[in-house]
């Protein structure tokens, strides 16, 4: 969800910064105030491309950043591919200089136009009467339904057996595709009969390197066990003058002070006798045989040269083999292995058409609830004679199954259903794409919806039902609209006016959030284009009913 929105010298705008919570925020304003301006800010920070210049003052730079609570998996998973550790809030700016170049960043790092569109395409939801959504991108309707369906079990099955079918061809085409003359087969076999003669194993090589290691510092160990052994073990070394000083301090066990002492004496004396004999077995165990020494690095002279030569590493010469016995298999029983290729590939298919047909009668079922839960949506928002329909059509195998699907709409009574990319946009649209994203923006995980005037031309109850179905959508995710209607301002949690101010020489514009006061007197003056007593009393009627119903949604 958006936190926070800071504008610094944006067209109409020397400074702001507004602070949003959860649920539903109106944002009402003037004629030409910039009320759309704020959402093309946030459009901005998303990853949209610049629409000509942005500088309120040619001199400076535009500042934008936004304030963001991310939650959805996928976004944190994109955050931690950039880099960005996981926080409680984003920050994310853009600034854009007079020539309008654009910097974009999240907490302090640069980040392209590209990876921040990718990071909002599923937490910010931005809809306009003008703009292409991808409820309308056919490509959108199978993710849509799965989503609604809630068929990622059925979905994944589906997926790792057509990877599996699709390899099986793919290994069916290349060895169709393969050929040896005899003087390449005879050099792979000899090749795979060197390699085997030297029985390499990773474990030995392992082993190999930790003996050579060992040998290659036996000086240093024997010279450094002799010398402190001798040193222990000698007449009048450090244990014999240990011991005496321990003998003569006996003498001192009847006055209390030296028990302490004495005591410490003892055990001093003690553990160094036991050092003195861990390094004595030591230094017997040591043994350096030559012949042994030159048998470890002819070995593993042996195994680096044959590593060097298959690409350095275990993987590699391990993967090398493989190749080889492969390619002998296939050559010499390639009629064989196509026909074992080709049950293979049947069984493989007849599971994944068992799977497939499975998750399309899942996908058949789940569609008939919802085409049931958006009809009475659309019947909230006065679209009753709107038909919706999920269209499917079977198609050739793919990892997403055996169904093509597309949403199909008639917006009025005798009319046929047709794509819903061909509906004619507009009002009735705005209201139908509402509804829509009151069923799919919460199996989605949006953050933030945007409704930049979607209810240009609807008055009166229809206006009321818009808002009231805003305030329902808002219950589960955070929710701005750009209106001119008192009766969907009246359903909003938080109201934010937007106002020009034209006494200075250059213009600008203001957003501050309305009291329950102000709130009223806008909303009476959006209502009757006035404020008097009676449009007041309109107001208070307005804000009454809104209240009745909201409470009624819960």
């Amino acid at each position: 969800m958006l936190v926070n929105l800071y504008l610094e010298n944006y067209i109409l705008f020397d400074k702001q910064s507004l602070s949003f919570n959860n649920g539903f925020i109106a944002v009402t304003g003037d004629t030409g105030a910039g009320k759309s301006l704020i959402i093309d800010a946030l459009g901005y920070l998303c990853g949209n491309r610049l629409s000509g210049s942005l500088q309120k003052d040619m001199s400076k730079p535009t500042f934008i950043e936004g304030v963001f609570q991310f939650d959805n998996a996928n976004t944190l998973a994109t955050l931690n591919e950039y880099g960005i550790d996981d926080d409680e809030t984003y920050i994310v700016s853009r600034t854009i200089d007079p020539l309008g170049k654009s910097i974009s960043r999240i907490n302090g790092r640069s980040i392209t136009l590209a990876q921040l569109k990718r990071l909002f395409e599923n937490e910010v939801d931005i809809h306009t009467q003008r703009d292409n959504q991808y409820l309308l991108n056919k490509t959108y309707h199978l993710q849509l339904v799965d989503a609604f369906a809630q068929n990622d079990g059925l979905l994944n099955n589906v997926k790792e057996t057509y990877k599996t079918y699709t390899k099986l061809l793919s290994n069916k085409e290349e060895l169709l595709n393969t050929s040896f003359n005899e003087e390449e087969l005879d050099f792979i076999k000899f090749q795979l009969s060197e390699i085997e003669k030297l029985k390499m194993d990773e474990k030995e090589y392992l082993n190999l390197l930790e003996m050579q290691k060992d040998f290659s510092n036996y000086e240093l160990i024997f010279s450094s066990l002799s010398t402190s052994y001798q040193q222990l073990n000698a007449s009048k070394g450090i244990i014999e003058g240990l011991f005496n000083v321990k003998e003569t301090m006996k003498q001192l066990h009847d006055i209390k002070p030296f028990d302490e002492v004495n005591e410490r004496l003892n055990s001093l004396y003690l553990e160094l006798s036991d050092v003195k004999y861990e390094i004595g077995h030591e230094l017997d165990g040591l043994d350096y045989d030559e012949f042994e020494v030159n048998q470890v690095e002819q070995r593993l002279f042996e195994i680096n040269q044959c590593l060097r030569r298959y690409g350095g590493s275990f993987e590699s010469f391990n993967l090398k083999k493989e190749e080889y016995e492969s390619k002998i298999e296939q050559a010499d029983n390639k009629e064989y292995l196509l026909s074992k290729l080709d049950k293979e590939i049947e069984d493989t298919l007849s599971v994944y058409m068992s799977l497939a047909q499975s998750l399309s009668d899942h996908r058949k079922q789940s569609v008939t609830k919802l085409e049931a839960e958006i009809m009475d949506h659309l019947k909230d928002l006065q679209l009753e004679n709107t038909q919706f329909s999920v269209n499917f059509i079977q198609k050739d195998p793919s990892s997403n199954g055996i169904d093509d699907i597309e949403f199909m709409v008639a917006m009025n009574k005798g009319f046929d259903l047709a794509p819903l990319i061909k509906v004619a946009s507009g009002g009735e649209l705005s209201r139908l794409m509402l509804g829509l994203k009151t069923v799919f923006s919460k199996l989605f995980g949006v953050s933030t919806i945007v409704f930049d005037e979607i209810d240009t031309g609807v008055s009166g109850s229809v206006a009321s039902n818009i808002g009231a179905k805003m305030y329902e959508l808002s219950k589960f995710t955070q929710v701005f609209t750009i209106t001119h209607l008192g009766q969907v301002a009246a359903y909003s949690d938080e109201h934010y006016y937007v106002e020009k101010d034209n006494t200075k020489d250059v213009g600008f514009t203001n957003i501050k959030k309305l009291d329950e006061h102000l709130n009223k007197e806008k909303i009476a003056l959006m209502a009757t284009g006035m404020i008097s007593e009676s449009s007041l009393n309109t107001a208070d009627e307005i804000i009454h009913l809104a209240k009745k119903h909201r409470d009624s949604i819960g």
